[in-house]
């Protein structure tokens, strides 16, 4: 309300500006018509006043001249004449001039009065106005200091919400890791664990760290706990050796290899390479580290470039869209899958796939890009058209498929997590719609809760994202709900 009666004001001193200008530009063109008149009625009857009068010059002149012709004829004949012919001229040409002049000055005097009468008619009018105005901008002064306390109000109150909240999370955060220790503790004693294999739990959970549940839970029995340290094992002799570079070039491999080979298609070696180093970044973010560094992520986004050429399969392309989505869970990759065209590679992908779980793989690998620290990579992954991306998925696939519905879910409660990410998703057409259609979907809870997130996130945004949620019907009284 407060925007629109700021709006309604400034349009109205907008009309009274343009009014009043009207009003100063009529006053001025009437003023200037009226002297413009005046001065060539003026004009044009001095200019008479001055023929006549040249004209009585010369009749004087010829009178006086056969006046003096005929003063030797007659004395008292001539002064009869001239007499004669003087109250001729000035009953037949003077008077009659003299009549229609100050005919013509009276009717300039009437003329003038009424433009001085409009004048001052005009003047107590500007004058009414510039009152009015002054008391509207009176009224919008005190419209805007009311607004501004308002919001400070608004603002000091979420931010002490917020500073409670974080308070409460640093409070769940200490008690969290005191149950995990103690836990860990017990454990050890119970099935016998060395240290190494006790820390791998504690680093399982990220104990000291924010709440980020990415791994496997802690093994609850010894054979586990066994196996656990075996796989460990097994990745830590692929990364000391040769083996993690030959699966890389395994991923290169093309069709002009397959003569040296019949008994195996070379797309099932490099599925099957994919599929190796997914399971290696899904184990830990050291791993997808060091699969970049050896040229995994060059080598997964190739696969996607022979998809494009009819060399991968929609399934071999499924594989290296989740190898890439394990690769992006390290924000030190993060970056460089976006510099390296990644997201284009996967609008090809999603607009080309005709199964669902190609297109849950895409969004999946999106929202694992989405929540950087970094300004600069912030830039970057809004640069990359990673919003536009989600949205083309979500109107092809939500309607039909629910795993889909909630990665794209999860995509945009991890875009909406950074500053621009919220302004976006309030200013993108559909976005925010989209956002609150999922958070209000009652057959799908985990969708549900991801995008009802996303939509909390854009409500905290004071200056766009606030009023976009007031514009979506509903939206309002589902975050009343929520609180």
């Amino acid at each position: 309300q407060v925007n629109e009666l700021r709006d309604a004001l400034e349009c109205a001193e907008g009309a009274l500006e343009a009014s009043d200008s009207r009003r100063a530009d009529a006053l001025d063109a009437l003023r200037k018509e009226f002297d413009d008149r005046l001065r060539e009625t003026i004009a044009t009857k001095d200019s008479e006043r001055s023929e006549l009068a040249a004209s009585a010059e010369d009749e004087k002149a010829r009178l006086r001249a056969s006046l003096a012709d005929v003063v030797a004829q007659s004395e008292h004949a001539v002064n009869d004449a001239v007499q004669s012919a003087y109250a001729t001229w000035r009953v037949e040409e003077l008077e009659p001039a003299v009549a229609a002049r100050q005919a013509d000055v009276r009717r300039l005097e009437r003329e003038l009065a009424d433009a001085e009468s409009r004048c001052s008619t005009l003047s107590d009018r500007c004058s009414t106005d510039s009152e009015a105005r002054e008391r509207r901008c009176i009224e919008v002064a005190a419209l805007r200091a009311k607004w501004q306390t308002e919001r400070d109000a608004r603002v000091a109150e979420q931010s002490s919400h917020r500073r409670a909240w974080a308070e409460e999370q640093r409070r769940l955060q200490r008690r969290f890791d005191d149950e995990i220790t103690a836990l860990n503790d017990e454990l050890r004693v119970r099935l016998g664990y060395t240290d190494a294999e006790a820390a791998v739990g504690l680093a399982a959970y990220s104990v000291g760290k924010p709440l980020r549940f990415k791994r496997a839970p802690f093994p609850v029995t010894a054979e586990a706990a066994q196996s656990a340290t075996a796989k460990r094992d097994a990745v830590a002799s692929l990364f000391d050796g040769q083996t993690l570079p030959r699966i890389v070039s395994m991923m290169h491999q093309s069709t002009d290899d397959e003569h040296r080979s019949r008994e195996s298609s070379s797309e099932d070696v490099r599925a099957h390479a994919c599929k190796i180093v997914a399971n290696l970044a899904a184990i830990d973010e050291r791993n997808a580290v060091r699969v970049v560094q050896e040229g995994g992520l060059r080598a997964i986004l190739r696969i996607f470039g022979g998809f494009a050429a009819g060399l991968n399969s929609e399934s071999t392309c499924r594989v290296a869209t989740g190898a890439l989505a394990n690769v992006a869970m390290a924000e030190a990759n993060q970056a460089q899958i976006l510099r390296g065209g990644a997201m284009e590679l996967l609008a090809m992908f999603a607009g080309a796939c005709v199964d669902p779980t190609s297109a849950r793989m895409v969004a999946g690998c999106v929202a694992n890009l989405c929540g950087f620290d970094a300004s600069a990579e912030e830039n970057l992954l809004h640069e990359c058209g990673v919003l536009a991306l989600v949205l083309r998925v979500a109107e092809r696939w939500v309607p039909t498929s629910q795993e889909v519905r909630t990665q794209v879910a999860r995509a945009l409660a991890n875009y909406a997590k950074c500053d621009g990410g919220k302004m976006r998703v309030a200013t993108r057409p559909g976005a925010l719609a989209l956002a609150f259609r999922l958070a209000s979907d009652e057959n799908d809870s985990i969708a549900r809760r991801h995008a009802r997130s996303a939509l909390c996130e854009v409500a905290t945004d004071l200056d766009v994202g606030a009023g976009a949620v007031r514009d979506v019907p509903g939206a309002v009284a589902l975050l009343r709900h929520l609180a």
